[in-house]
């Protein structure tokens, strides 16, 4: 589990929530799937019935992330454009067309 307290400094621009809401936490439920939740980003959130949660996708590759976080966005909105971020993955955030926010990322080692 991680809080926006502990964003460097440097990223801390992208998330202005309080400190201590929860940025990320997973939760294994078997070997192979787990659960994130998270305290939805008040930057973030748009004024639709879905702003209360946000969906992720962990992708295999670069290439991957870039591909879905471009067809999620088209006329929709881009939240955090896609970069490398200080807990090594490949992370943006966007809003759908539909009202819904994506977080896609890539896995630390792609």
């Amino acid at each position: 589990m991680e809080r926006y307290k502990n964003v460097p400094a440097a990223q801390r621009k992208m998330f202005k929530e309080a400190d201590e809401k929860i940025m990320h936490a997973t939760l294994p439920i078997s070997t192979e799937t787990h659960l994130m939740g998270a305290d939805n980003a008040e930057a973030h959130k748009v004024a639709t019935a879905f702003s209360s949660f946000s969906l992720i996708i962990h992708t295999d590759t670069k290439e991957e992330t870039d591909r879905l976080f471009s067809e999620l966005s088209q006329s929709g909105e881009i939240k955090v454009e896609l970069s490398l971020t200080f807990w090594g993955s490949y992370f943006g955030i966007c809003t759908d067309k539909f009202g819904i926010t994506w977080k896609i990322t890539a896995r630390s080692e792609a």
